[in-house]
């Protein structure tokens, strides 16, 4: 599994602190399971079934959790750069 998404690179991404900072920023106005399961899975870059025991959920829930996690926050970003133009 990949960062954001199957396109992007998490290294571009937290290269720059300020986008590091949005990110974070953006996944604070996440759902609470959603936010918890990009910040472990993600950023603390647990593994999914680490993930499903700590939250105490099944994988496919972590799983579900995590692409929406993914979408709001990548089209978030999209937007933020569409604005900051």
């Amino acid at each position: 599994e990949q960062f954001i998404g199957s396109d992007y690179n998490p290294e571009q991404l937290l290269s720059n602190k300020e986008q590091a900072e949005i990110i974070k920023h953006i996944s604070d106005g996440l759902p609470e399971k959603q936010r918890m399961v990009f910040v472990l899975r993600d950023l603390e870059e647990l593994t999914t079934d680490e993930v499903s025991q700590i939250m105490e959920m099944s994988v496919e829930s972590v799983k579900a959790n995590l692409s929406i996690a993914r979408k709001t926050i990548r089209a978030k970003l999209i937007k933020w750069r569409v604005d900051d133009e």
